[in-house]
């Protein structure tokens, strides 16, 4: 969301009509979410995040990993003995949300212990 130069992400720096007012305050936004003072998912949408990359120990890792919104990207089962620092979220969209359940229907539909042979289907 943010670099080191934070003088950049002050309201004055980033409003159309350069007045402090009018601006957002992107440092303090991310300090917020990072602390926890402020609602990481209100930040989120107000700035589209999509991606989230944090550490492996840091409250908002704990947040996302409880959170329906977010899924965990990396590491993976097989990545996780490799990094154990960072991790990677990304926003679940509705496109996630309709595989999940056709892949929940398809377990209805067939159950896992049944083979179906091709002159079984019509």
């Amino acid at each position: 969301m943010i670099d080191s130069r934070a003088d950049l992400y002050s309201p004055e720096f980033n409003s159309p009509t350069l007045k402090k007012e009018d601006g957002n305050d992107i440092f303090m936004d991310v300090q917020n979410v990072g602390t926890g003072a402020a609602k990481y998912d209100e930040i989120f949408n107000a700035y589209g995040i999509t991606h989230v990359i944090t550490y492996s120990d840091s409250s908002l890792h704990s947040k996302l990993k409880k959170s329906s919104k977010y899924k965990k990207i990396y590491p993976d089962a097989f990545e996780a003995e490799k990094d154990k620092r960072f991790v990677i979220y990304e926003k679940v969209t509705k496109e996630d949300d309709n595989e999940d359940k056709t892949e929940e229907n398809a377990k209805d539909i067939i159950p896992s212990n049944k083979t179906i042979e091709a002159n079984e289907i019509d």
